[in-house]
């Protein structure tokens, strides 16, 4: 699967797209959820973007999948961050197709949301933003999430999902909005960058 290294320009061109799609110049008011780690600057790219449209805010919801921990922490992580750089572009390639190989054989469903606090009566339109949907569990369970805490206090709030890219073709959850399909993407923020 092809490799893209995205810049500033394709996080404009996201945001750009984004507010077009949904739209965000003729809300009352904006809440932007990013999905941490990877959905954070991009929902960060966004909220620039759309605070001067209207009245936004932005926070923040943790999901993780249990080889992502693996992957971050102990004696095994610590050496991939240290040894990663020193290998050429096309190998690095090559590893993040094997890994998205695996997950998509795998697409282990279990997911931990952090939850967030907010009054979601002061918004119409929440977007929950992520970097990626692989399998779709992430994003499905973070909007699932969302969706059952703004019930409680706002039942007519708006819950939409947008990512930078869908990399696979029948993901779970399909969100609202995506910048790319079909690819891989390499953010300047990756361990691989």
């Amino acid at each position: 699967m092809k490799v893209l290294d995205a810049d500033d320009e394709m996080l404009k061109s996201f945001c750009s797209e984004a507010i077009d799609f949904f739209n965000l110049g003729e809300k009352r008011s904006v809440l932007i959820i990013g999905v941490e780690s990877g959905g954070v600057p991009i929902a960060e790219a966004l909220f620039e973007e759309v605070k001067n449209l209207t009245r936004t805010s932005i926070s923040f919801v943790r999901c993780s999948r249990p080889s992502t921990k693996k992957k971050k922490e102990g004696v095994i992580g610590r050496i991939f961050r240290s040894v990663i750089r020193i290998f050429p572009k096309f190998f690095l390639n090559f590893l993040r197709n094997v890994e998205h190989s695996f997950l998509s054989l795998k697409r282990p469903p279990e997911r931990e949301v952090t939850s967030i606090l907010a009054d979601y009566s002061e918004y119409d339109t929440v977007i929950v933003v992520d970097d990626a949907v692989d399998s779709g569990y992430s994003l499905k369970s973070v909007v699932s999430h969302i969706m059952d805490l703004a019930a409680g206090n706002a039942s007519d709030v708006s819950v939409r999902s947008a990512v930078f890219v869908v990399t696979q073709k029948n993901p779970v959850f399909e969100p609202d909005f995506s910048f790319k399909k079909g690819v891989l993407v390499r953010f300047p923020w990756a361990l691989d960058a």
